[in-house]
C-alpha cells in the first residue's frame, strides 16, 4: 500500500495549507559543517560505533537497525576523507579517497566525536 511504502521510505508528513512527505535529513544541505557533525556526535552518544579500517574503505559496525541512519549523518559531513557510504543493517563501508592518510583523517574525525577506532596491529 502507499502508506507502508511511506513508511518504509522512512518520509513524514510536514502540515500547512499545502502539506507533502519529505525525508527527515532533507535540511541538511543547508545546515553549517558544525551542525551536521553536531547531529553524528548526538548519534553516535546513542549508538556504538567500532571503525577498523579496510583496503581503501573504513568498516564501521553498530547495533542492528542503526548503519543507515549513522551512514547518511556520515555522508552529511562531507568530511575531504570521504567518498560515500553504503550501510547494511549494522554495518557501513565507508569509501575513502585515494590518498595516503585517508584513512587516519577519517579515523581522527570520527573518533572526535565518540566512536571507537580499532588499533591497528
Amino acid at each position: 500500500t502507499v502508506s507502508r511504502d511511506i513508511a518504509e521510505l522512512g518520509l513524514v508528513r510536514v502540515g500547512g495549507p499545502d502539506s507533502h512527505y519529505v525525508k527527515p535529513n532533507d535540511g541538511l544541505g543547508a545546515a553549517s559543517a558544525v551542525g551536521r557533525e553536531d547531529r553524528l556526535q548526538r548519534l553516535l552518544r546513542d549508538l556504538p560505533l567500532t571503525v577498523r579500517r579496510g583496503q581503501g574503505i573504513a568498516i564501521l559496525t553498530t547495533t542492528p537497525g542503526s548503519a543507515n541512519s549513522l551512514a547518511s549523518a556520515i555522508d552529511a559531513v562531507a568530511w575531504p576523507e570521504l567518498i560515500g557510504t553504503i550501510a547494511g543493517d549494522d554495518t557501513i563501508f565507508a569509501a575513502l579517497a585515494l590518498h595516503p592518510r585517508a584513512y587516519e583523517g577519517f579515523a581522527q574525525r570520527i573518533a572526535r566525536l565518540g566512536a571507537y577506532v580499532q588499533p591497528e596491529d
